[in-house]
């Protein structure tokens, strides 16, 4: 099975593509927020590269958040025109599960973080056991005190904008997940009998409290 995983809920474009045992990946940094003028050339070199047409792809998984929204519906646009006009399943993939995914195997708990507003963050937390990685606490909006105290690993933007509170960071620390992490929990989702409407699928979206109005606690 051929999955296409995307990903542009950061800065930055990442496309990867899982062809059984083979593996591609492609990410654009040299600018960030160039989605809208990337995600097409990195498609066509991700075919050229692997020699495979477009209606080869059996799959097409999409990271839908959390992270920037304008960015998130950009990656999430692409996905579904693929999606619809090759006649394939799109399935949605959670930005923190991806985070958590690509962390390192440790013995202790793994808290992935997607920067927010001001001192915002978007949080999960996750136990890495025999190479599965299990969600143990839902995503959230939570402000940095309220993980700080947290003894886990930390990854993802949120750990990198505040590496000098939290600490515990893997080295390297990748802030935001790679296309090719979207393609293989997009894959896993769909083994399992997972599926996703792509006309009714959105960005994941938990809206930041108005600081003006309800002041800062």
């Amino acid at each position: 099975m051929i999955v296409l995983g995307v990903d542009t809920s950061g800065p930055y474009t990442s496309l990867g593509l899982i062809d059984g045992s083979n593996k591609k990946e492609l990410n654009y940094r040299e600018r960030p927020f160039a989605h809208s003028e990337m995600i097409n050339v990195l498609f066509e070199i991700l075919m050229k590269q692997t020699g495979l047409s477009p209606s080869s792809i059996d799959l097409i998984a999409v990271s839908v958040g959390p992270g920037y929204f304008t960015a998130l519906r950009v990656g999430l646009s692409f996905a579904k025109a693929l999606a619809f006009s090759l006649g394939i399943p799109l399935i949605s993939v959670n930005t923190l599960d991806a985070l958590a995914r690509q962390a390192p195997d440790v013995d202790m708990p793994v808290i992935a973080l997607v920067e927010a507003q001001k001192d915002f963050l978007y949080a999960a937390k996750y136990r890495k056991v025999k190479g599965e990685t299990m969600r143990e606490r839902e995503p959230a909006l939570l402000r940095l005190r309220e993980v700080r105290e947290e003894k886990a690993l930390f990854v993802g933007s949120g750990a990198i904008k505040f590496r000098d509170v939290l600490q515990r960071l893997p080295e390297p620390c990748l802030d935001f997940p790679s296309g090719l992490t979207v393609a293989a929990l997009g894959l896993e989702r769909f083994l399992s009998g997972e599926r996703d409407d792509p006309v009714k699928l959105e960005p994941f979206y938990m809206k930041l409290p108005d600081i003006k109005k309800h002041g800062r606690p």
